[in-house]
């Protein structure tokens, strides 16, 4: 095999495996953010998670322009090693997320600051809304830690439908 055939074959095997994590990071960014945003807050933080995601298409679009106009490409290949190197160190201190589910039940109870509290109170539920109109009650659960029985009992007193079994997902999840 000549050099060019095997240079040739080197970038496709590189475009492949950039694509991949590429793609694979395309999906679960956004997810991560929204299982891991308050419950309320959830389209406010993918609408700036958007807005950061295309900000910074076009901001680094624009920086490799000035740097390739400025200097040559090499110096853009070091300053994405650079930028590279630097994602690495800040990700190297985030912790493993914990088993964060979102759950969105039907209630037909009133829904005031007492049920808020008292969702809230129950091992494992890490944030509660009440949608009132919508009859809905969303909650976020930490599934390592949650207390079944004590939600199941909590939802009933609340006329929750209590039908819950997290392995199974019968709950609304999303």
């Amino acid at each position: 095999m000549s050099s060019q055939a095997v240079s040739f074959y080197g970038l496709i095997g590189a475009m492949l495996l950039f694509f991949m994590a590429f793609n694979l990071l395309e999906v679960m960014l956004p997810a991560q953010v929204s299982r891991l945003a308050p419950v309320g807050s959830r389209g406010t933080a993918m609408g700036i998670y958007s807005t950061a995601q295309f900000a910074g298409a076009f901001v680094g679009g624009v920086l490799g322009g000035f740097i390739v106009g400025e200097w040559e490409i090499s110096y853009l290949m070091y300053v994405n090693i650079a930028v590279c190197l630097g994602w690495m160190f800040i990700n190297r201190n985030l912790g493993k997320s914990v088993k964060i589910k979102n759950m969105t039940l039907p209630f037909t109870g009133a829904g005031n600051n007492q049920t808020l509290e008292a969702l809230s109170s129950v091992a494992g539920v890490v944030d509660v809304i009440v949608l009132e109109a919508s009859k809905l009650v969303c909650l976020k659960v930490d599934s390592a830690v949650l207390d079944e029985t004590q939600l199941n009992q909590m939802l009933a007193a609340l006329a929750v439908d209590k039908n819950i079994d997290l392995d199974k997902n019968r709950a609304v999840q999303i």
